[in-house]
């Protein structure tokens, strides 16, 4: 209480010169905004930081970075794939709010939804962005709010190749003003490693290869093309080449183009994948194949820092990194990430270096990528408004609140007996265990699945659901709103 009573004090010493027009003592100054970059890292699972047994981490830099960080262990994103993930970690609210999410597909963000760059732009801040295009292309609705914004279908960003855009931003940028900078990159995602240049374009009878490859799969397709694996084809070999050589990946971008192939890809995965013999070494080629593309995209994370270092001193500027979403690589029989909502696809890396504003080290507590936008907001003094979903990251920081349940939900291709259908699926999970829900519409009914991530965090053993109530009344309300979410499906006839 003393410095209180001290204040009126030093103020009246001041003098007049020291007041407001009104005679009134004048607001104490206000600390400077701070810069913020944002990077998301695409297809980057939780465990890229992690040592394996004898292996070290396929991302030391990035480990090093989550180390001297805050780190939000546990971490996970409101759907597995990117388009619904990104949108969700630029405007604060979940799939269900923000629309960008479908089976394999997703409308643009519409204009009426606000984004932060649209929020820091109002309040004063230079806006930028450089993007991998894509899902992330200003064609969906992301660009919004951004001075400038580098990624389209056709012109995209990569660490890899940085080329002279980012560095001339970097170079030019108005210091005068605090500026948010978001980052994304594919770096990781599928084809599994070095995309740019694709390996074997310098070679004639590897070309030759993909060429004839690619000639007779598409002379065995049905016309128009359909989901059904051609006949004789080894779905096996398709698997292993379409998530891992890019050479061979656009070999077939014009026909029968990428959704086609990856349900061809997908049926083979959920009818044969799980029994075929070969499934270990397929398992164990992708796997290191993936493990070189995460060091691929280590090395151009550390250039990055590097690259932002003249602009982004640490004490006026805030380093948010986010993995969007992760990726399967043989868990549950299946390759690649959407789909499904199991923790290797959708636990995620989300660290903070922000010194002196937050406590550095592991913070335990479940968050999700729509808590970075009222973070952001908190920390540069602009209230956030009601109707988002994010919560500020600051109170779990600080251990002034424990983490909260959080939702996330997918769309999932399934064929059957019964035929074929778009399953919903929707989970809610905090740091010690996931309930899962999947609505068919073929029967109109809800599966429901409940793993302990404690002593099962590969949910292979899934638990009786009976009795929530031990679980918790933030976890067991916010099954209950999940299961009303389901409600609403079967209201709408899907």
């Amino acid at each position: 209480m003393r410095p209180r009573q001290a204040i009126p004090i030093v103020l009246a010493f001041l003098g007049a010169a020291s007041c407001a027009e009104d005679g009134s003592a004048p607001a104490p100054p206000k600390a400077p905004r701070p810069n913020i970059v944002l990077i998301c890292l695409d297809t980057v699972r939780a465990d890229a930081i992690d040592a394996h047994g004898d292996e070290p981490a396929a991302m030391p830099a990035l480990a090093r970075f989550c180390s001297s960080a805050t780190h939000f262990i546990d971490a996970s994103a409101p759907a597995s794939w990117t388009a619904p993930c990104v949108a969700s970690l630029l405007t604060g609210l979940s799939p269900e709010h923000h629309g960008v999410h479908g089976e394999a597909q997703a409308p643009a963000l519409v204009q009426s939804v606000m984004t932060l760059a649209e929020r820091l732009k109002a309040a004063g801040y230079t806006t930028a962005a450089f993007t991998g295009g894509g899902w992330v292309s200003a064609e969906m609705g992301l660009n919004q709010g951004f001075d400038t914004y580098y990624g389209t279908t056709s012109e995209a960003f990569t660490l890899e190749d940085r080329g002279s855009h980012l560095a001339d931003w970097v170079r030019t940028c108005d210091r005068s003003k605090p500026y948010f900078l978001f980052i994304h990159t594919y770096e990781a995602h599928d084809p599994y490693g070095r995309k740019r240049p694709p390996e074997g374009y310098d070679d004639k009878a590897a070309v030759e290869r993909v060429r004839t490859y690619a000639e007779n799969f598409r002379s065995q397709l049905a016309t128009p093309p359909t989901d059904e694996m051609p006949a004789g084809v080894d779905g096996a070999e398709l698997l292993t080449r379409w998530r891992s050589e890019p050479l061979f990946r656009e070999a077939f971008l014009a026909r029968p183009g990428v959704a086609t192939m990856d349900r061809i890809v997908f049926r083979y995965m959920n009818a044969t994948f799980a029994t075929d013999p070969r499934r270990p070494e397929i398992e164990a080629r992708l796997r290191a194949r993936y493990r070189h593309g995460l060091g691929l995209l280590d090395t151009g994370f550390a250039k990055l820092l590097e690259t932002l270092a003249p602009i982004a001193p640490p004490a006026s500027t805030v380093v948010i990194v986010d993995t969007d979403h992760g990726e399967s690589l043989g868990e549950h029989a299946f390759v690649g990430h959407g789909r499904w909502l199991t923790d290797v696809l959708t636990r995620v890396i989300l660290a903070v270096r922000a010194p002196d504003r937050v406590p550095k080290g592991v913070i335990r507590g479940s968050a999700t990528h729509a808590d970075v936008v009222p973070t952001v907001l908190e920390w540069c003094g602009i209230a956030a408004p009601a109707d988002i979903d994010g919560v500020s990251l600051l109170a779990l920081a600080t251990g002034a609140r424990p983490g909260r349940p959080v939702v996330a939900e997918e769309n999932r291709r399934e064929f059957g007996a019964t035929g074929d259908a778009t399953l919903r699926l929707v989970a809610v999970r905090d740091e010690r265990q996931k309930f899962i829900a999947t609505y068919d519409p073929r029967t109109g009914l809800a599966s429901e699945q409940l793993f302990d991530l404690v002593v099962d965090g590969a949910e292979e053993h899934p638990l009786p659901v009976g009795d929530l109530t031990p679980r918790g009344v933030a976890f067991v309300e916010a099954v209950a709103r999940v299961r009303a979410r389901v409600e609403s499906f079967k209201s709408e006839g899907r």
